[in-house]
């Protein structure tokens, strides 16, 4: 018998909810995400395909007046944050521009070195209408773990064009293991 999940994120105006329904794979471990209107259930955009143990790590973040939204379908090593807006019958997707990366360091040209996670998440939108995104990225070099985050302020324009009005970043950390 299948399940319907709902997750009870509704946007702040109660119009708006996340779906997530599972796709038929023999744990449900597979899950269909979807922006749906909470009163008919209507799917409104689908979003990224997720899976449920993974979830965890899944964010959706609804701007104040309901018309904006990013959302992160949480990976094992990685995500990637997507931006809808309200056209008045759907949310579409906006274009956001390539985040900066941590600046690692390593010396003797970087050889050996690997990405073994990195995760972009929303945290929040601002008052200004601007979205806060966390960037957390993990590599390794021999026996040496780096950690490095950044916080992205995205600015959009009327036109719903996405610019990087800011970076904050913080300190890397190197760690033997």
């Amino acid at each position: 018998m299948a399940i319907n999940y709902t997750l009870e994120t509704p946007s702040p105006n109660g119009r708006f909810a996340l779906r997530l329904d599972p796709l038929g794979v023999e744990d449900d471990s597979e899950m269909e995400a979807a922006i749906v209107e909470r009163t008919t259930n209507a799917t409104l955009t689908k979003l990224p395909t997720t899976r449920l143990r993974n979830y965890e790590s899944s964010r959706l973040v609804w701007a104040a007046d309901s018309r904006q939204v990013a959302f992160t379908g949480g990976g094992k090593f990685e995500s990637s944050t997507q931006v809808f807006f309200w056209s008045g019958k759907s949310f579409r997707r906006m274009k956001i521009p390539t985040l900066p990366k941590p600046a690692f360091k390593f010396g003797a040209k970087g050889a050996g070195v690997g990405v073994y996670s990195d995760f972009i998440t929303p945290v929040r939108w601002l008052k200004s209408g601007a979205l806060l995104v966390s960037r957390d990225m993990t590599m390794r070099r021999e026996s040496t773990t780096y950690e490095g985050k950044l916080l992205v302020t995205l600015a959009f324009t009327p036109r719903r064009r996405a610019t990087i009005r800011r970076v904050q970043r913080s300190e890397i950390v190197a760690e033997l293991f």
